[in-house]
């Protein structure tokens, strides 16, 4: 399956790192901030094949409707207009890709006083102008950036160390 998990363009740059934080982790919730085509069906793949709990978050109705097919007892889907109700402190994987990009940096924030990695897309210095999550990785004792010619990706824990993932 790591394959499915390569990169090949900047909408889905973070899929390397979220390959081994997923296998990293073993088991425990994935929660999936913003859904998307290079990540919902993946991890919805991912996760039954392995029997883990997988929660996917969307702000905008009509793009998760576009997943609703996928939704089963091991797959939530839920359309949220307040991202403080999507936090669950028990994450054990914890991917980042939710608009509005600029609350990215209040999740960044909050996750780093629980046990889960963060796969955060979009953390290239140059969208850190508006996003602003940068100022809260040092919050994190381990981290890692995969550094592309466009989005960047970046995995963040305080319990595992991210800094051996490859990209």
């Amino acid at each position: 399956m790591k394959h499915l998990f390569k990169y090949d363009n900047n909408w889905n740059s973070y899929r390397p790192f979220l390959f081994q934080a997923l296998e990293m982790t073993k088991t425990g919730l994935v929660l999936e901030y913003g859904m998307g085509d290079g990540s919902t069906k993946l991890l919805h793949d991912y996760c039954k094949s392995r029997k883990r709990l997988l929660h996917s978050f969307e702000s905008d109705q009509e793009w998760a409707d576009k997943f609703q097919h996928l939704k089963t007892n091991k797959h939530v889907i839920s359309v949220v207009t307040d991202w403080n109700m999507a936090f669950d402190k028990s994450a054990a994987v914890v991917l980042i890709d939710h608009a509005s990009g600029e609350r990215r940096k209040e999740d960044v924030k909050k996750y780093a006083q629980t046990d889960a990695i963060l796969i955060v897309h979009d953390t290239e210095p140059a969208a850190d102008h508006g996003y602003q999550m940068r100022q809260y990785f040092d919050l994190y004792k381990y981290r890692k950036d995969y550094e592309t010619n466009g989005a960047w990706a970046t995995a963040l824990s305080n319990k595992y160390d991210v800094t051996t993932f490859e990209a």
